[in-house]
C-alpha cells in the first residue's frame, strides 16, 4: 500500500468546509492507503492544547480517525524511522513527561518532572554533570562560560523556553547570516532552488572553512551521535537560517518540527503539504541524499490516490500492459536480473512483477514479490488488508477457512521456518493464483503467482 505522510497542515484543515471533498475521500478510501503519523504531529497536536482552544479534541480525532494505529517512531538501532502499532491516544499516555518537556521549550520544571519519572533526582543529575569537564567555551551573544554539562543545561533552563519560542531568534540569527555574507552570494541562496541550493552555499562556505556544506553539518554529527535524525534536522535548520525559503514569524520550536515531519516522510512513498517553504527545504535534503519520496500539495493527492486505486486491482490491465514492461528486466547484475519497480502496488502490496514464460504453453504468467527499498518498511497492517482481499475472492466458506489455516495462521506466528510452509491455490474463472512465503526476503512476505486460463 502506498504510504502517504500527511503534514500537520493537512489533516488540522480537513475540518474545513473547503476541504470535505478531500476529507470524504480519504474516509471512503483509507483502508487501500497506509497514513502514518510520528512524535511531530503530537507535538503540533500539543500546541493547541489549551482551555480557549475548541480544536484540539476534533484535531485529535482527525489525527486518529486518519492515521490509526500507524506510529512512525526513530529507532536508533537501524538509525531510522520504524513502525510500530500505537493508537495517538496511547503514545500520549506513554510518552507525556517527554511531550511536555518538548512542548515546554526545556523548561527547569518540566525538566524535573521527566527526571523524576525516569527515577533520577534533579539535584543528583545536576551534581554528576558537574564532575562532567568539556573543554570551555563562551557563547557571545549571552556572555557566559560553559565549563561543564551542568552549566549547559542550566543555560538551557534559563534561556530554552525563549530560544525555541521566541519568533524573533531564527531572524536575528538569518540577519547575522547575512551580515557576514558577501551581498551578492546572498541573494543567489535567496533566489536559489531546491535543485541548487547546496551549490550556492557551497561556494559561500568552502571558502571560509574549506569545507562543503553537508561536510559542515555531517562530521560533528558523525563523531557524536551518527543519527540521521538530527542530520535530517539540523540540515533543514540550517537551510532555513542561511535564508533559502526561510519561515517567516515562526520560533525555532516551530522549525525544527517541521523539519520531523520532513524526516520521518523521507520513509514513505508521498509526502503532502501545503506549505510551499517546507516543500522546498525538504526537496532539496531529498535530491542530496536521492531519497525517492515525492512531494506534493493536497491538490494532487486524490488524482495520485485514484490512479492507484484504477490500476492496483485490475489484473487484466496488469497482463495487457505492466507485465510485458515492467515483468522483463532491464539489466543483468552478476547472476541476478534487475527490475523496474512498479508504478503503484499490485493487489495494494507488490511493487515488482516478472513476466514468467513457462516452456509449451501459451498462458501468460506472472510472479509479483514485495521488495522493501531503503528506508522503507511494513506494517503489518498491509499483510492484514491483503489476506482480508484475498478472503474477499474465495467464492466457497470453506475454502476461506482454510486459507486462514494454511496460510494466515502460520504468519501469525512469526516463526520463520513455520512461514516458509505456507502455500495456497485459489482457483478463480479467469487466473489460477497460487501463494507462498517469499522465502527470499528476512521478513515474512508473500508472494504471488498468477496465471491465465485459456
Amino acid at each position: 500500500m502506498l504510504k502517504i505522510y500527511l503534514d500537520w497542515n493537512i489533516i488540522t484543515h480537513l475540518k474545513d468546509e473547503q476541504n470535505s471533498d478531500l476529507f470524504t475521500f480519504l474516509q471512503t478510501n483509507k483502508d487501500y492507503f497506509i497514513f502514518p503519523y510520528s512524535k511531530a504531529h503530537i507535538k503540533d497536536l500539543l500546541v493547541s492544547k489549551d482551555a480557549n482552544n475548541n480544536y484540539y479534541e476534533q484535531d485529535f480525532q482527525l489525527l486518529t480517525e486518519i492515521c490509526e494505529h500507524h506510529l512512525l517512531e526513530h529507532e536508533q538501532n537501524i538509525n531510522n524511522p520504524y513502525p510500530y502499532k500505537c493508537y495517538p491516544k496511547d503514545y500520549l499516555t506513554q510518552n507525556a513527561t517527554e511531550l511536555e518537556l518538548l512542548s515546554s521549550g526545556f523548561s527547569k520544571d518540566t525538566f524535573c518532572k521527566y527526571l523524576m519519572n525516569n527515577k533520577l533526582n534533579p539535584d543528583d543529575f545536576m551534581s554528576i554533570l558537574k564532575k562532567e569537564n568539556i573543554d570551555p567555551f563562551v557563547i557571545p551573544l549571552i556572555n557566559k562560560t560553559i565549563e561543564n554539562l551542568a552549566d549547559l543545561f542550566s543555560l538551557m533552563f534559563e534561556y530554552g523556553p525563549t530560544l525555541f519560542n521566541d519568533k524573533k531568534i531564527p531572524k536575528q540569527i538569518q540577519s547575522y547570516i547575512q551580515a557576514t555574507t558577501n551581498d551578492s552570494q546572498y541573494r543567489k541562496i535567496q533566489g536559489s532552488n531546491s535543485t541548487n541550493i547546496f551549490k550556492e552555499l557551497d561556494a559561500t562556505i568552502f571558502s571560509q572553512t574549506n569545507k562543503t556544506f553537508v561536510e559542515l553539518i555531517e562530521n560533528p554529527i558523525a563523531e557524536r551521535s551518527k543519527s540521521n535524525l538530527e542530520l535530517f534536522t539540523s540540515l533543514y535548520l540550517t537551510l532555513n537560517l542561511s535564508g533559502f525559503f526561510s519561515d517567516k514569524n515562526r520560533n525555532l520550536q516551530n522549525i525544527y518540527t517541521d523539519s520531523e515531519h520532513a524526516y520521518y516522510a523521507s520513509s514513505c512513498d508521498i509526502f503532502v503539504s501545503n506549505d510551499s517553504r517546507l516543500r522546498e527545504k525538504t526537496d532539496a535534503i531529498y535530491s542530496q541524499y536521492n531519497i525517492q519520496t515525492k512531494i506534493i500539495s493536497s491538490d494532487e493527492l486524490i488524482t495520485i490516490m485514484t490512479e492507484e486505486l484504477t490500476h492496483s486491482y485490475d489484473i487484466k490491465h496488469m497482463f495487457t500492459l505492466d507485465l510485458p514492461i515492467y515483468g522483463e528486466p532491464i539489466r543483468t547484475e552478476g547472476e541476478n536480473n534487475v527490475y523496474k519497480q512498479l508504478p503503484y502496488r499490485f493487489w495494494g502490496i507488490f511493487n515488482y512483477c516478472i513476466n514468467l514464460r513457462i516452456p509449451d504453453t501459451n498462458n501468460r504468467t506472472g510472479v509479483f514479490r514485495i521488495v522493501i527499498p531503503p528506508r522503507s518498511f511494513v506494517f503489518y497492517t498491509e499483510l492484514e488488508r491483503f489476506f482480508e482481499l484475498i478472503i474477499s475472492i474465495i467464492s466457497e466458506e470453506e475454502q476461506k477457512l482454510l486459507f486462514k489455516k494454511e496460510f494466515v495462521s502460520k504468519f501469525l506466528t512469526k516463526n520463520k521456518n513455520i512461514i516458509d510452509t505456507a502455500t495456497f491455490t485459489i482457483d478463480c474463472p479467469n487466473y489460477l493464483v497460487q501463494l507462498s512465503a517469499d522465502k527470499e526476503t528476512h521478513i515474512p512476505l508473500p508472494i504471488m503467482c498468477i496465471t491465465e486460463k485459456n
